[in-house]
């Protein structure tokens, strides 16, 4: 485990150094913010539970949208928007494979930012491979495109564990300018929110979105 979060540190340095400003992992500490990213969305059901509690806790995220999801799904996509939400890209399939070289990636980005442009009419600028997939074909395309690849700096670990307290646990670190990762998917994520969200308001925390939906 440790040996393999090692090399997953040493990856990201690798790959920071080589795209520069087109990998983001964090943000600036002195924002004073933290920003929440949800993956794999919409969601039938829990999507609209997690605008809710954004939406009476007064913050505002950034949702990675699948575009298969997104096609399944497009009747709750338009609350994203008309509540501040930044939307951003997460590929077409959720599947590692297609992430190999970089006309596959070209093709999921696209495929992906199609299907966003056509029911959010929004053009993201951000792209989140699934799986937070980094090689040189995601990297290739990046840079040939000009297009900023996020990752994280906290992973809620929600996609593995499916216990609230275990998922809350993980969020404890969080700190300004941390990029935390969270799956819309996870119903237990979502039962804990709201006062995950509560208590680091109450310390003088803030949230805010990634910035850049045009």
């Amino acid at each position: 485990m440790a040996l393999n979060r090692l090399g997953h540190i040493v990856k990201r340095f690798l790959y920071s150094n080589a795209m520069g400003e087109m990998l983001i992992t964090a943000e600036n500490p002195a924002s004073g913010s933290i920003y929440l990213t949800f993956d794999d969305g919409p969601h039938p059901i829990n999507t609209r539970r997690i605008l809710d509690i954004l939406r009476s806790s007064g913050v505002r995220a950034t949702f990675f949208l699948s575009g298969e999801e997104l096609a399944k799904y497009p009747e709750i996509a338009p609350r994203y928007v008309q509540e501040g939400h930044t939307i951003a890209n997460h590929g077409y399939f959720h599947e590692r494979k297609r992430y190999t070289d970089r006309k596959s990636v070209e093709r999921e980005f696209f495929q992906a930012q199609t299907e966003i442009e056509r029911v959010c009419n929004v053009s993201p600028i951000y792209f989140r491979p699934p799986y937070g997939t980094l090689n040189f074909a995601v990297a290739k395309f990046s840079l040939r495109n000009r297009v900023p690849v996020v990752l994280w700096s906290v992973d809620s670990h929600d996609d593995g564990m499916k216990d609230a307290k275990r998922i809350m646990s993980s969020l404890e670190t969080v700190v300004p300018g941390d990029i935390v990762l969270l799956h819309e998917d996870c119903s237990q994520m979502i039962d804990i929110l709201e006062e995950w969200i509560r208590v680091r308001k109450e310390t003088g925390m803030r949230f805010a979105p990634l910035g850049g939906m045009s």
